[in-house]
């Protein structure tokens, strides 16, 4: 607790020297420029701005000035000032709003409005052009001084933590016979955000593949291990192999820390013999020690690979990310209101270009509290959007009330008033629930608004506008978010799925197809990340046990294609793979799917084979089951 506590009185003493530096360099007039900065480098926690900082630099400043000269011109009139608005609105809430990690919007439109609101002459303009440039580096600067993103050590330090998950379910397993779904549900979707982190980074950073390698072999490994760790404990001789199991998995962790090669590769030689040894019933729950036999095989594979197949694999990898990127990032798909970004982007742009037109004609007192609001709360899902609003709405009527009781008492004495601004900014800050930290955002608010004011209007008088103005801006954008192409979470999230259902059988249908479009089939593979990251970041805020049950099914079925992609066990057993997979295909439109796989299972000859009808098996379960939980999701 003490160590967040020095976190934010840290970040509020970097607020204070980041304003004063801009009060004393650009004038007051400028000072909401280092504000607004402060406010974009904390929606850039846990982001990756590390890599090529000067071309992120230089577009952060490009963005400052298109924001600024864009709030300069809109100062001029008030139709000029819906034009811009309506511009620049629409291009920060296009640029930085994702499918699946929250807006970026929010300090770059708080800068158009603070600057809209906070005029400046022509003559003081090339001061203000220099203020701008300024953000921009200062929003660089702030990053590596609050939120540098280290990959090596976040990551590092992530997947030690979901090694010692997979042991505390290991070792809950010898106790119990049993895993906690919930324990090994969270360890499952840990190892795929992993896999997901590492994949993104090899296609930003080609000058760490061989340590992203490394990081991508044990996420893979530890896949299989997870999958072994729900099935391996049948019966009572299984406890060894789970013991060993964990050994393993620390000396894993040796391996994070001191990369030594030959060390680890020597205790899976070991591993690999004790289960080369390993005797098991020939039923479907106990094959996927077969699923993690091969991978203790193929992580000593991947540790002795040549340094050209290593840069063979991180252009694979990198390619298709690009091409998914480019897919889905495809500007003219964009241009659709079904798109997530277009559809804020345009809610946002018209809603704050109306608004503004308003409050500037009428030159209404205050009116730039409503849409200081406005902009905060449009965000893109309905759901979310709601919650916020009430939150504000509370937090702004109970902070209203302390301003009074508090100004009533100190309104002569203006250092008394700057303490309690000083401790309001702080707690504004350090504060995690919304509808608290908007109590202090309302007192910092009114009591600047009542040392400020020119007109010296009755601070009781601040005080009703003030909520008067937030309940309006609250109303405005609860009737465009709910009601003028509505965006909610649940509805789009169930789209998702549906499309995850499908994207699945399709992958399934390239396995088996002659001639087949490999790289289509790999395309598909990788476009299932992007829904699979949609998903869960729309479920975090959900909260469906069935959505997570859907998404470690995928986790599984995509191991799984994986695995038969990269194995040659297809080729070598084509006749077989081809008959069983047509078999399996009719086997799920029956009751007794599991009974007819076990008789296939029991007429293998070999390991391979088996391994083959058990991954089939999996395969088509998965995609039945995640058929019938889409249904489920869909009509709740």
């Amino acid at each position: 607790m003490w160590k967040k506590q020095i976190m934010y009185l840290k970040m509020f003493l970097i607020v204070v020297i980041s304003i004063l530096i801009f009060v004393l360099l650009f004038g007051k007039e400028n000072l909401f420029i280092g504000l607004a900065a402060v406010i974009t480098v904390t929606t850039m926690f846990g982001e990756d701005y590390t890599i090529n900082p000067i071309h992120h630099t230089l577009y952060f400043i490009g963005v400052e000035l298109f924001v600024g000269l864009g709030a300069y011109f809109a100062g001029l009139n008030p139709i000029l000032g819906a034009i811009m608005t309506l511009i620049v609105s629409f291009f920060i809430y296009f640029a930085f709003t994702y499918d699946t990690k929250p807006t970026k919007a929010l300090g770059f439109i708080q800068l158009y409005l603070f600057l809209l609101y906070e005029p400046v002459t022509t003559s003081e303009l090339p001061k203000r052009v220099f203020a701008l440039i300024f953000g921009g580096i200062v929003i660089m600067t702030l990053y590596y001084t609050l939120a540098r993103y280290n990959f090596n050590n976040i990551f590092n330090k992530s997947i030690k933590g979901c090694i010692n998950s997979l042991i505390e379910n290991l070792n809950e397993l010898i106790n119990t016979g049993c895993i906690e779904k919930d324990n090994s549900e969270k360890v499952a979707l840990m190892i795929k955000e992993l896999e997901i982190k590492v994949h993104e980074r090899l296609e930003l950073d080609k000058n760490q593949v061989y340590s992203i390698y490394s990081k991508d072999l044990i996420v893979v490994f530890l896949k299989r291990v997870s999958s072994l760790s729900s099935e391996a404990m049948k019966r009572e001789v299984n406890k060894e192999l789970i013991k060993k199991t964990i050994e393993l998995l620390k000396n894993v962790q040796d391996f994070i820390e001191d990369g030594n090669k030959e060390k680890l590769k020597n205790i899976l030689n070991e591993y690999y013999n004790y289960l080369d040894s390993f005797k098991l019933r020939d039923d479907l729950d106990r094959y996927s020690y077969y699923n993690a036999k091969l991978s203790v095989k193929e992580f000593l594979q991947g540790l002795n690979v040549k340094e050209n197949q290593i840069e063979s694999y991180s252009n694979y990898i990198a390619n298709f990310l690009k091409a998914l990127k480019s897919n889905s990032n495809n500007f003219r798909k964009s241009l659709n209101i079904r798109s997530l970004r277009f559809n804020l982007a345009v809610k946002a742009a018209i809603t704050l270009a109306f608004s503004v037109f308003i409050v500037n004609y009428f030159e209404i007192f205050q009116g730039k509290w409503a849409l200081f609001t406005i902009s905060l709360l449009l965000i893109p899902y309905a759901e979310q959007s709601n919650k916020k609003a009430k939150a504000r709405v509370v937090g702004t009527i109970i902070g209203a009330i302390l301003f009074n009781v508090i100004f009533y008492f100190i309104q002569s004495n203006v250092i008394l008033i700057f303490a309690f601004i000083v401790v309001c900014i702080y707690l504004s800050m350090s504060v995690v629930s919304y509808k608290i930290r908007c109590i202090f955002i309302t007192l910092n608010a009114l009591l600047m608004a009542g040392v400020m004011d020119p007109s010296h209007t009755p601070y009781y008088v601040l005080s009703e506008y003030r909520v008067f103005f937030i309940l309006i801006a609250s109303i405005i954008v609860a009737i465009v978010m709910n009601y003028i192409f509505p965006y909610k979470m649940k509805d789009e999230t169930n789209k998702a799925i549906k499309l995850y259902v499908y994207l699945n059988e399709r992958i399934l249908d390239g396995l088996i197809e002659e001639n087949s479009d490999k790289e289509k089939l790999v395309l598909s593979f990788f476009e299932s990340y992007r829904i699979w990251k949609k998903i869960n970041y729309n479920n975090k805020e959900m909260k469906s046990e069935q959505i997570q049950e859907l998404l470690i099914l995928q986790n599984d079925f995509v191991s799984d294609v994986n695995f038969l992609i990269k194995s040659p066990m297809i080729h070598n057993n084509k006749s077989l793979f081809k008959k069983s997979f047509e078999d399996f295909k009719n086997y799920t439109k029956k009751k007794d799917f599991e009974d007819l796989a076990i008789e296939d299972l029991e007429k293998a000859k070999t390991e391979e084979e088996r391994l083959i009808l058990v991954l089939l098996y999996k395969l088509f379960y998965a995609v039945k089951e995640m058929r019938k939980l889409s249904d489920l999701i869909c009509k709740e």
